[in-house]
């Protein structure tokens, strides 16, 4: 568990930074002119206005972590698709290997394309 949040946590932090920063602040202000206290400026403007960017940063850290399992699984484990990939690799299995590549780049089209999807849903306002 701490290996993928190493490789995953900064960079979503810092986008999710931006998305925050780059809220407009005329909407903070006019928030605050309608009452708005702090926790319904984070609900109601701060969140929705950063919605994408924990979208985009939701993505990023798919791809990371994924990178990071295979490589993991590649270096340390005995099964999984990285250990496969290792062990094929060092009987001169060609086949194998290459079809374990296919095979991650296949997966992470589709977990990458998967929250694509759902940030199209979520974010029709864009």
């Amino acid at each position: 568990m701490p290996l993928f949040l190493f490789a995953t946590f900064l960079s979503s932090s810092i986008t999710i930074y931006q998305g925050i920063k780059e809220i407009d602040r005329t909407l903070i202000k006019a928030a605050y002119t309608f009452g708005a206290n702090d926790g319904e400026l984070f609900l109601y403007v701060t969140l929705p206005a950063a919605f994408p960017y924990i979208l985009v940063a939701a993505r990023a850290a798919l791809a990371g972590s994924f990178t990071t399992l295979i490589a993991a699984e590649m270096t340390g484990a005995t099964i999984g698709l990285g250990a496969r990939i290792q062990i094929a690799s060092g009987a001169a299995r060609i086949d194998i290997v290459m079809m374990g590549i296919i095979t991650i780049g296949i997966l992470g089209f589709i977990f990458d394309q998967l929250l694509l999807f759902v940030e199209k849903q979520l974010t029709k306002w864009k």
